[in-house]
């Protein structure tokens, strides 16, 4: 027995409240129902940031490249973060909530207890567009960055090394 379109559950309720309501015979199956819920997206971010993650933790931190990381930080993180991390950076006081400090105690321990989950889980929370949208919102206008698994490794590998030296 297939699922009732809405149109047909929007019809039954309505007979329910008019005392109409008879055993009819069920739909026929339904070939395809999409159901586009909150729930089902907020599924699938979670298993595609998940794979993301995973493919981060699989790497050895050798396999990463600090030098590409600190490119892509210096390119696309450091004009709010700062180069040192600090949340110092030329747009830092365009941004609201404030350009976080990457170099507190409390970063540092997440950042160790969940290696390269913090990385890519921000820059992907919830949809990939948490970064671009807060820098829209406050009036900054950036070039479009395409993320790679490798660029994550390497850019996790560069805030590591920077972030535990301070």
């Amino acid at each position: 027995m297939g699922v009732p379109a809405l149109a047909q559950w929007r019809q039954v309720n309505i007979d329910a409240l008019n005392g109409e309501l008879a055993i009819r015979q069920p739909p026929p199956p339904q070939r395809h129902v999409a159901v586009h819920t909150t729930k089902t997206r907020k599924m699938k971010i979670f298993a595609v940031a998940s794979l993301g993650i995973a493919l981060l933790a699989q790497t050895s931190p050798a396999v990463a490249d600090s030098d590409n990381g600190k490119k892509i930080f210096l390119a696309r993180c450091a004009m709010c973060h700062g180069a040192d991390a600090r949340g110092t950076g030329p747009l830092a006081n365009k941004s609201n909530p404030p350009t976080p400090d990457l170099t507190t105690p409390a970063f540092k321990k997440r950042l160790n207890d969940y290696p390269g989950v913090i990385v890519s889980s921000v820059i992907l929370r919830p949809n990939g567009d948490l970064i671009p949208k807060t820098l829209r919102e406050n009036g900054v206008k950036l070039p479009p960055h395409a993320w790679t698994v490798k660029d994550f490794r390497d850019l996790n590998q560069y805030m590591s090394g920077l972030i535990f030296k301070n």
